[in-house]
């Protein structure tokens, strides 16, 4: 099973690092995927997490006290939860407590990064992975053995980070959210056609299927209308932008 762990900002990449070298050691079926990580040279960035956002099936939001309302983490939490009967969300907080979290976020159960909550992580990890997961007993060993690294790596993170890279424009930030948004649609959208389905789906009832058809379409009137929100806050950032009075004055 595929865990996605989303992350913004240098403090927010080093709970997501440490979390994708610690997962795999406590449950061997759990393949973690993390941008930074994950994607080799040369690819194309925006296909290939485009891929990872459909398919994951369980999802991870690295929030630490500079990123609460960072737009990626906020367009990859909303992808992530595109079907709750097959995707998991949890906002994973490091250094925030859970009445800080606001807006959209908000409607994810969290948990903090300390040893009760990561344990509770771990067991909607392991309950997502079906017949791949850990016997109870079994998962708590591996916990108990395990959890020692991460506390070390997640206390060793420092508040703030000495050599930050430049922070990106709002615009930068919508403009590639909106790439991804064109894609993400696309991909699903080939999904609706019954023809195409999969064996269980055409195993499926008359009204089982237009009930699970009915759900993807909800899915993609949910990303259409990100997307128009997107384009929206880009017409409004080039209207109240010096380059857009030049464009406007030029016109």
């Amino acid at each position: 099973m595929e865990v996605f762990i989303s992350w913004s900002g240098p403090r927010s990449e080093k709970v997501a690092e440490a979390l994708r070298d610690w997962l795999p050691n406590v449950i061997q079926s759990v393949t973690p995927f993390m941008s930074a990580a994950d994607i080799g040279a040369g690819s194309r960035w925006s296909s290939d997490l485009a891929d990872h956002l459909g398919q994951a099936e369980f999802g991870l939001i690295c929030l630490t006290p500079d990123n609460l309302e960072a737009p990626w983490l906020l367009f990859e939490a909303g992808a992530l939860s595109k079907s709750l009967e097959n995707s998991r969300v949890v906002p994973y907080l490091h250094g925030v407590s859970k009445t800080t979290v606001q807006g959209p976020l908000a409607q994810f159960q969290a948990e903090v990064s300390d040893r009760s909550s990561t344990l509770d992580v771990i067991k909607a990890i392991n309950e997502a992975s079906g017949e791949n997961g850990l016997e109870a007993s079994r998962l708590n060993d591996a916990f108990d053995t395990w959890w020692p690294k991460l506390k070390e790596k997640l206390d060793s993170i420092p508040e703030t980070t000495e050599e930050a890279p430049p922070m990106r424009s709002d615009r930068d930030i919508l403009e590639e959210i909106l790439v991804l948004c064109r894609q993400v649609p696309r991909q699903s959208a080939s999904s609706l056609d019954y023809g195409q389905g999969s064996d269980t789906e055409r195993s499926l009832s008359g009204s089982e299927l237009r009930q699970r058809a009915l759900e993807r379409l909800m899915i993609l009137q949910e990303k259409e209308r990100l997307r128009s929100l997107v384009e929206e806050r880009l017409r409004a950032h080039r209207h109240s932008s010096p380059e857009g009075d030049a464009q406007s004055s030029d016109d």
